[in-house]
């Protein structure tokens, strides 16, 4: 009798663990599902944002003559990535003064640009605009508590001169 109990508890055990792997196992490809459908959201946008970028290039417009039309004449630029990069080197040179970066990891950033982390304390500037398009509205929720000026997307720069 003890023998079979212990088979019994043994088999009971081993079904739990297998039973637990599996839940375990189901979870985590799920949520590798939803990151790589949210990583296929965020480049289809930024697929789009390039393409209409490039459209405007092709056109002779440039990014500035938007800054210019809305009176902004000095620009901090959240997110320092692809987006961001290109951003600060299309200003540059350009009449628009990109006056600093913030980006959450300040330490992978290369730039000669004043850098600042999203929860320093941050010089007032006529926009800040918001490369990280992916993120946007939670971005511009934090740090719309946190700054008096404007808070843009790149998105609202690119197709608002389309």
């Amino acid at each position: 009798m003890k023998g079979i109990k212990t088979a019994l508890m043994a088999m009971a055990t081993t079904s739990i663990g297998i039973f637990g792997g599996v839940l375990y196992e189901g979870i985590s490809q799920e949520k590798r599902i939803d990151k790589a459908e949210e990583n296929t959201d965020k480049f289809r946008c930024f697929y789009h944002l390039l393409t209409q970028w490039i459209a405007l290039k092709q056109d002779g417009k440039n990014l500035k003559e938007y800054f210019e039309i809305n009176g902004y004449k000095t620009v901090a630029v959240y997110g320092m990535k692809e987006l961001g990069e290109r951003l600060v080197e299309e200003l540059k040179d350009s009449g628009i003064e990109v006056k600093y970066v913030v980006d959450k990891d300040t330490n992978s950033i290369v730039t000669d640009l004043p850098k600042y982390s999203p929860d320093e304390k941050l010089d007032v500037v006529d926009v800040m605009v918001v490369t990280a398009i992916y993120y946007y509205q939670d971005i511009e929720e934090k740090m719309s508590k946190k700054v008096d000026f404007p808070i843009i997307s790149l998105e609202d720069v690119v197709y608002g001169l389309a």
